[in-house]
């Protein structure tokens, strides 16, 4: 992990940066991670300060942070998951799932703020939303 976080050349505003502290994170702390928005404060522990000491910008590399690996690998199946599902559903809920995973895996707005939460669960609804249309067809 410690390689993979060294080698990350893409940078858009820093975030190369922060995707690799995270990848330092899980490497010191891979069974139980740093702990549920504890990420900050672990950043700070080790000697590592920014305006973006919070933040990832990729939910699936800090849920790995916060909870570890294993939690990690799981949350990445579900939203694998989710995608070959609205697979299964239709056009509606494809367009759903590419609209939305892209900025899962680059921003942090929908875990970090309130809108984004709601954000978040309304895309989750929409998607659910479909499936039911599909089952009644």
């Amino acid at each position: 992990l410690v390689r993979a976080a060294q080698t990350i050349q893409l940078d858009a505003g820093g975030r190369g940066a922060l995707i690799g502290r995270a990848f330092e994170m899980i490497s010191m702390y891979p069974i139980f991670g740093v702990g549920p928005a504890q990420y900050g404060r672990a950043l700070t522990r080790v000697g590592t300060t920014g305006p973006d000491n919070g933040v990832v910008h990729n939910v699936l590399i800090m849920i790995g942070a916060e909870f570890g690996i294993v939690v990690g690998i799981v949350a990445t199946l579900w939203l694998l998951l989710v995608g070959v599902r609205s697979m299964g559903l239709g056009v509606h809920s494809v367009a759903l799932f590419l609209v939305l995973t892209p900025y899962l895996l680059t921003e942090s707005m929908h875990y970090v703020y309130p809108a984004g939460v709601a954000m978040f669960g309304l895309w989750l609804a929409s998607l659910e939303f479909h499936s039911s249309q599909a089952a009644l067809r």
